[in-house]
């Protein structure tokens, strides 16, 4: 049976959605966790700026560590030499029924005033047991990150993300900072950044492919009625 040049189309269409959506082409902010530039001994940072079909917890240290925080310093004490499965940053993602989301990066800016500090990002996927990303953070300048998070995937329902931070003594003070105009440390080097995680947000497949099936449905009761039209008894 010959298909009608609509119902090829939709199925072309179809076949292309569900093959581009397994790799995302472009990205926008998901959410951002702005460093308060006033108050100090604070623990978490509100989200803002959260995406449609998205919902974000507070990014926030455990009590393990101790806040030494001030105006775009999100610093904490008590880090260990090793990386302790006890004292991280924590944040969670959580995507809307039906869609489907997909990770490019977290960006943001850390500061160690004791080197060697190292800094780690993990996710609940495997239960924070790899690293994602692993780097030397420099002393008393911020560096700037990027961590790459398309090998996570397509992600439904929540994921958490930990920060560990190393430092070489309890006393270090380690964690984000980002030097921003404004509040301290603005003007004594380039700016560092919020914590910014950017990706993409899709119906998931199955939902997409149920539209085009029903599209296609619709289609065909008309292609019928065309061929009775046209080839009348």
């Amino acid at each position: 049976m010959k298909q009608s040049f609509a119902t090829g189309y939709i199925r072309s269409i179809a076949i292309a959605v569900l093959c581009s959506i397994s790799t995302p082409t472009f990205s926008a902010p998901i959410v951002t966790y702005n460093i308060p530039q006033t108050g100090s001994n604070y623990t978490n940072i509100p989200p803002s700026g959260v995406a449609i079909d998205i919902s974000a917890s507070t990014l926030a240290a455990t009590n393990t560590l101790t806040p030494n925080t001030f105006g775009n310093h999100f610093y904490f004490r008590n880090w260990n030499t090793t990386i302790n499965s006890a004292k991280y940053y924590q944040n969670t993602l959580t995507v809307a029924p039906g869609k489907t989301l997909f990770l490019t990066d977290v960006s943001y800016s850390v500061e160690a005033t004791n080197p060697v500090s190292f800094f780690s990002v993990r996710s609940s996927l495997d239960g924070f047991t790899s690293d994602i990303d692993l780097f030397a953070a420099n002393g008393v300048v911020v560096t700037n990150r990027t961590s790459n998070l398309t090998g996570l995937g397509p992600i439904t329902g929540a994921i958490t993300f930990r920060f560990y931070a190393t430092a070489p003594n309890p006393g270090a003070r380690m964690g984000f900072a980002n030097h921003l105009p404004g509040a301290a440390g603005a003007g004594s080097e380039i700016p560092g950044r919020n914590i910014r995680f950017s990706g993409l947000v899709v119906p998931e497949p199955a939902s997409l492919l149920l539209g085009l099936i029903a599209c296609i449905g619709l289609c065909a009761p008309q292609r019928s009625r065309n061929r009775v039209r046209r080839f009348p008894d």
